[in-house]
């Protein structure tokens, strides 16, 4: 008999809200305002959506000196253009409130920290939907490890119904969280006019379009 599925976890930039564009262009501006001798192109800096800050800053080799100042800016001009531009995918809504209704316990793990999250869940008024919002410091370790899946399941006390939890994302490093903690991985591709990247499509159990696709997902 299949392990009923307890709860469901979700990346929040990507997947839960329309916000990569953002992500983009803050961090574009922020990283050229530091480093203008070595600018950050949109190409470049996909292969680090999902990663914590610290690993970020060691990657791309930022100064420990302009660490503090590089994210201040970055929150303070991801806040701003998130509260103008942003907005939730479609059926986003419809589906937590029906997941609710299953008593599906649902969870964010999110490479932003948990205030920032927790403040961009509130403006689009979801955040009641979650009982748990991992961010990037609730966790010494970030994705793709699978330190934020663990912090959730052990906050969520479900570690002994864990097979059957999906984590929903749109990056490699939530695939590969995913893996490390042994839930399904599952791809969340609204680009239906992109081809899916084979990496996404290797590490991925399952492969959704439309967010309520999530409810295809739940077993009872």
């Amino acid at each position: 008999m299949e392990e009923k599925t307890v709860a469901v976890l979700f990346d929040m930039d990507g997947t839960i809200i329309d916000s990569n564009h953002i992500v983009l262009k803050v961090w574009k501006e922020t990283h050229n305002t530091f480093m203008p001798e070595h600018p950050l192109e949109e190409e470049q800096m996909l292969k680090y959506f999902g990663k914590p800050a610290q690993k970020i800053y060691e990657e791309l080799q930022i100064p420990p000196a302009l660490h503090q100042n590089y994210q201040k800016m970055f929150y303070q001009k991801y806040l701003s253009y998130m509260k103008k531009e942003s907005r939730l995918f479609p059926h986003v809504v419809e589906t937590l409130k029906y997941l609710k209704t299953r008593n599906i316990r649902l969870g964010i793990i999110t490479g932003a920290r948990q205030d920032v999250a927790k403040e961009i869940l509130t403006q689009h008024n979801i955040l009641s939907y979650f009982d748990v919002v991992v961010g990037s410091d609730c966790t010494p370790r970030g994705k793709p490890y699978p330190d934020p899946v663990f912090y959730a399941i052990t906050y969520l006390d479900i570690e002994g119904n864990m097979k059957n939890v999906p984590f929903v994302g749109d990056t490699i490093n939530d695939l590969l969280t995913a893996k490390n903690a042994g839930v399904k991985a599952v791809l969340f591709w609204p680009n239906k006019q992109e081809a899916i990247p084979n990496t996404l499509r290797e590490n991925a159990d399952y492969i959704i379009m439309s967010f309520k696709d999530v409810i295809s997902l739940i077993r009872e």
